[in-house]
């Protein structure tokens, strides 16, 4: 029986499905190598890409399950979905997330991240940072984590969270209540604009808190553009 390999297009899609996040090869790598406990370089997947080495099968199980296809489509196969569960260890990684949305099934993954040091029974996923509000501690490109919150509820006094307005794109913000009548919004950077909203339009707008962020995974070098 012949034993399977990737398809003389392998390096092609390979580099497709990288561009496709905007990723660079070395980016890549960190957040492959970060989850997976891989050790692969910028030299080995350029060699790859370019067709002029070949992975091991296992290898590409792992690279369909950080974009999010099934293992076929590296071996000839049509790009099919596939998407890896916290039953498979992973947690998924999204460039955006908005209230409502599902992560399991968002069009926004990046990757996914090993999730066995996580409480799965918070649904934790990853989130990357797409300005620099909260600076300098966490900046654009960065990754944190948030355990997701479903119950109604208010935040407490200091929590970092991540945030939901109007039904947009998630933002992390600091939660400050110093005032009964509403909840201060304030990115760590004084050059973003801080918020006040009213109970009334927490619930009228609404402003939706999604989760708490419990973690900064991973530094990625946020001076590459």
């Amino acid at each position: 029986m012949k034993k399977s390999s990737p398809d003389k297009n392998f390096g092609v899609k390979l580099r497709e499905l990288r561009e496709e996040l905007g990723l660079t090869i070395d980016e890549f790598c960190n957040q492959f190598n970060s989850a997976f406990n891989g050790r692969l370089n910028k030299s080995t997947v350029s060699r790859y890409e370019n067709g002029i080495q070949e992975p091991m099968i296992s290898t590409v199980k792992k690279l369909a399950d950080f974009y999010a296809v099934d293992p076929s489509y590296f071996l000839g196969g049509k790009p099919t979905i596939y998407r890896p569960t916290y039953k498979d260890g992973v947690m998924p990684v999204l460039k955006a997330f908005k209230a409502g949305d599902s992560v399991e099934e968002s069009e926004n993954i990046a990757g996914y991240l090993d999730a066995s040091s996580f409480d799965t029974d918070l649904a934790p996923f990853g989130l990357l940072l797409q300005d620099n509000s909260m600076a300098p501690r966490m900046c654009e490109g960065d990754l944190v984590i948030i355990a997701r919150q479903y119950e109604d509820f208010l935040p407490s006094n200091g929590d970092i969270m991540a945030v939901s307005i109007k039904g947009g794109n998630a933002i992390v913000r600091n939660i400050i209540r110093s005032d009964p009548n509403g909840i201060w919004l304030l990115p760590s950077n004084p050059g973003f604009d801080s918020q006040f909203y009213t109970n009334e339009e927490l619930a009228k707008l609404p402003v939706q808190f999604i989760g708490y962020v419990i973690e900064l995974e991973a530094k990625i070098d946020h001076k590459k553009k």
